[in-house]
């Protein structure tokens, strides 16, 4: 599975309806208990910050690796900068 598989699945799959008990108030009315990280992610993290922060760390890593993989390019050649 990939990164983005991974956040896809723990971002926007849920089989508890949002529309029927994604209050407080209304969660009380299950038929089971939510679990103590479920409450804590719904009330504390933001999906739109959420997203954005995997979609800038994703940037990051490419920009990091191309930059990487330049310098290891440039000093791995016979013209390059080491030869």
């Amino acid at each position: 599975m990939t990164n983005w598989y991974v956040c896809h699945y723990s971002v926007f799959d849920q089989e508890v309806s949002f529309k029927d008990y994604g209050t407080s108030k209304k969660e009380e009315k299950l038929p089971f208990k939510m679990a103590e990280l479920y409450a804590y992610t719904r009330m504390f993290v933001n999906r739109k910050r959420f997203m954005m922060l995997v979609a800038l760390t994703d940037c990051y890593a490419i920009i990091s690796g191309v930059l990487i993989w330049v310098v290891w390019d440039q000093a791995d050649r016979d013209d390059g900068i080491a030869g």
